[in-house]
């Protein structure tokens, strides 16, 4: 991986997981991110609700993820989470999240550059087109 890495160091490093229960694994994460260190590192199954503080979550590097956290109020499952390597100017588009899929949309600046990154989860519960229709039409936004 350290070889791939620096022949792409010019290349953002953004990484995603399916992590299927962040709160009993985030203790082995935090090593994996330290080597690696993605700019950008989306999660999805993160299992999480309000009665775990994103505090308890935190990577040493790595802006806190409150902002960039969205639980799945419906049930245990589903769930997403973004860290950002500190230094990297980002937001939250809240407003290109659409309704009915699991999204975060966050607009980062990397060397002069604008990206859209978006961490996307489509639950059993969502059929395939419907999730690729409404993904579709996010898309036309961004």
């Amino acid at each position: 991986m350290h070889e791939l890495k620096i022949k792409n160091r010019n290349n953002p490093l953004i990484s995603y997981l399916n992590i299927n229960h962040l709160r009993n694994k985030v203790i082995e994460l935090r090593p994996v991110v330290q080597d690696l260190e993605p700019i950008i590192l989306a999660i999805a199954e993160t299992k999480l609700n309000d009665s775990f503080p994103s505090a308890q979550f935190r990577i040493d590097g790595y802006c806190c993820p409150q902002e960039y956290r969205k639980d799945r109020t419906y049930n245990s499952g589903g769930g997403l989470l973004i860290f950002v390597k500190k230094g990297i100017p980002t937001k939250r588009l809240r407003k290109l999240e659409p309704l009915g899929i699991e999204s975060i949309f966050i607009e980062i600046h990397i060397k002069q550059q604008k990206w859209c990154i978006i961490n996307i989860y489509r639950s059993e519960d969502v059929k395939v087109d419907d999730f690729l229709s409404i993904l579709s039409k996010s898309l036309d936004q961004v």
